[in-house]
């Protein structure tokens, strides 16, 4: 059996010298199993090719061969190619066993300091960046999962005073920044120019058009159709959705897609057309119109217009919020659901009291560890540039109960 460790330079031929290695006495039967005869030495087919049979074959040392199947740039890619195929000739396999054991030992150490990775924000400045809540979230799973892993996250601002995309990517060189986290992006359409052949990145956005990276965002579409299906169960028939188009047009009309999905299937009578545009006086003759008694909402703005115009939230309709958030209060430590947007536009107590807002929690957090946990296995396989086929990871969001979607009962006729 071989085993390579990180550091190059150090390679194990057998199970006797890991033991020896180890101080183990025995491993017992478990850590030993049958393979099949590919990955045997042609030579003896009751032995494994190593890591020193490619080498011997291609003529380079074992150290070099490890960084070859490792994809490492240190070496050469003609020189890759050359070594990949002989392993390939030959049958070697990494064995699971020992792959297996070399996690378990660097589980065990404390990790060293790796690199840097670098978390592009594109709104504003540090200030701004303090004040949103989603990006935190992303931002605070990634510094926690990087850490443990010896790496560090560090921010960089794309809209600060002076700054361009060719100045960024510049700074991104001379940091040597192979690996960036690209957090949700504020227009839509947006396109990014930096030189992507030698970043490993991952985003959250998928306003981001070009170029066309693996992502991890909420799912947008279990959004909706988890809060319609909890409407339901609370005794709600006629639940209706309001979006403004252009964030509608963010999501892709994901949101869209889950709510025509749910509300379709069911009797005519129970069926609302849903509203696309902002919460203006169209809002306003679209809810008159169609009578609902809950509606399913991204933004406050469209509560607020209700408010204005006497029709109270959830006396005369319920409603039903998809860009929730936890939030912990400073003084009392205590976790609850806010509006994404309520730091920045500080809406009033009654909005964001603990206990009011019913909806669903995007898990930005664990978002963020995941994002982290794939930049970090790409940089350590050595995989950078724009993928051929880009990769959506979704992550579905939890449902909160609040005061703004009680248990339904009659309620009075609405004039």
């Amino acid at each position: 059996m071989v085993c390579s460790w990180d550091s190059p330079g150090i390679e194990f031929d057998s199970a006797t010298e890991i033991r020896s290695l180890l101080n183990i006495k025995a491993w017992g039967s478990a850590a030993v199993v049958k393979s099949g005869e590919r990955g045997r030495s042609r030579g003896n087919s009751n032995r494994r090719v190593t890591l020193k049979d490619v080498a011997k074959r291609a003529g380079v040392t074992t150290a070099a061969v490890s960084m070859a199947l490792k994809n490492n740039p240190r070496i050469g890619e003609a020189t890759r190619k050359r070594i990949a195929k002989i392993a390939e000739e030959l049958g070697y396999r990494v064995d699971p066993n020992v792959a297996s054991l070399m996690r378990y030992l660097r589980s065990n150490r404390r990790p060293e300091f790796a690199e840097t990775i670098g978390f592009v924000y594109a709104y504003g400045d540090a200030e701004e960046f303090k004040q949103a809540i989603a990006l935190e979230g992303l931002f605070r799973g990634a510094v926690d999962f990087a850490d443990r892993q010896g790496y560090k996250i560090e921010p960089f601002w794309l809209r600060e005073e002076g700054m361009t995309q060719a100045r960024m990517n510049s700074v991104l060189v001379s940091r040597n920044i192979r690996g960036l986290i690209l957090p949700p992006l504020p227009e839509n359409h947006a396109k990014l120019k930096f030189d992507w052949n030698r970043l490993a990145v991952i985003s959250h956005a998928l306003s981001l058009d070009e170029p066309e990276i693996d992502n991890i965002t909420s799912h947008q579409y279990y959004s909706v159709r988890l809060a319609f299906e909890k409407c339901r169960e609370l005794g709600y028939r006629r639940i209706g959705l309001a979006l403004n188009r252009v964030h509608s047009d963010r999501t892709e009309h994901r949101w869209l897609a889950g709510y025509l999905s749910s509300s379709r299937l069911l009797p005519a009578e129970e069926q609302v057309p849903e509203y696309l545009g902002p919460p203006n006086r169209e809002f306003l003759n679209w809810y008159r119109d169609n009578q609902p008694d809950a509606i399913i909402v991204a933004k406050m703005h469209f509560r607020e217009a209700l408010d204005e115009s006497g029709i109270q939230v959830p006396e005369d309709v319920a409603m039903a919020f998809l860009n929730l958030a936890r939030h912990t209060d400073d003084d009392s430590r205590s976790s609850y659901a806010v509006p994404l947007e309520f730091l920045d536009t500080g809406y009033h107590d009654a909005y964001t009291a603990p206990g009011e807002m019913a909806g669903v929690v995007h898990n930005f957090y664990e978002m963020g560890q995941m994002s982290a946990s794939q930049i970090i296995a790409a940089l350590q396989q050595n995989v950078f540039g724009v993928p051929k086929f880009a990769k959506n990871t979704q992550v579905k969001g939890s449902w909160v109960d609040g005061r703004c979607v009680p248990k339904r009962k009659s309620r009075k006729t609405k004039a």
